[in-house]
């Protein structure tokens, strides 16, 4: 068993590394027993030491919780995920909504049938010949 003084110190540390990694405001996981499932949470104050333990404030809870029981959220949790596909969902219906604008803004193709064509260019047999210099 360590002595309180010991315990005391760990625990500072422990608040120390829990304030350091986290802001009040931060998203976390509270398990409050292993085997429970996880609580998302928000930190509310910043980590301190009661009775030789490490223990913050949490928006979602009354009273204090051990920052042992508090994890990071992991990267591709639920929230995120839904939020990824909600910006899937408007690009997408952003894409279609300027497809049918522009459908609608360029007027059809009609086909019109050909009349009298006319290419201007130069006739072989109209081209003028350059004049030659007789030599006497």
């Amino acid at each position: 068993m360590m002595d309180r003084d010991t315990k005391t110190i760990l625990a500072a540390r422990k608040a120390t590394l829990f304030n350091d990694r986290y802001a009040r405001g931060d998203r976390v996981m509270h398990i409050h027993t292993p085997g429970c499932e996880p609580q998302i949470d928000r930190v509310f104050g910043r980590a301190h030491v009661v009775s030789g333990e490490s223990v913050v404030e949490l928006a979602g809870r009354a009273g204090l919780v051990p920052t042992d029981q508090l994890y990071a959220m992991p990267q591709g949790s639920p929230a995120q995920g839904r939020r990824g596909g909600w910006i899937l969902a408007g690009a997408f219906a952003l894409g279609a909504a300027a497809a049918v604008l522009l459908a609608l803004a360029v007027p059809p193709a009609r086909s019109t049938p050909p009349g009298h064509i006319v290419i201007d260019c130069d006739e072989p047999s109209e081209v003028a010949t350059p004049a030659r210099r007789v030599q006497a």
